[in-house]
């Protein structure tokens, strides 16, 4: 079963991390775009066209980088918990020094 890294990223720098399977991972998106647009989805360190909420370009390469980075460095993969790994439960929080450049008016 594939599982994918799942990074939202507030117009504030704020991050939270989880991880999901595929239909977890739909549920994710679906979810995050309805209720938080103004956050960037980042999914195995991509941040899809039109996911970039209110972060700049500038901003999303950053992030994007900062994740490449980490991935190559993970301490431990995430484990399912009861044959699915959690939905709604991010395994971590942490902060990007990144600009966010809200739309104009």
């Amino acid at each position: 079963m594939p599982v994918h890294l799942c990074v939202r990223v507030y117009s504030s720098g704020d991050a939270k991390e989880t991880m999901r399977d595929a239909e977890g991972l739909t549920s994710w998106l679906e979810y995050n775009r309805l209720t938080r647009p103004g956050n960037a989805l980042f999914v195995d360190g991509a941040c899809a066209e039109g996911d970039e909420g209110y972060l700049d370009r500038d901003a999303v390469v950053v992030v994007a980088r900062q994740l490449a980075a980490e991935a190559g460095s993970a301490s431990s993969a995430a484990r399912p918990v009861n044959g699915r790994y959690p939905d709604d439960r991010p395994r971590r929080g942490f902060r990007f020094g990144v600009p966010a450049t809200p739309p104009a008016a």
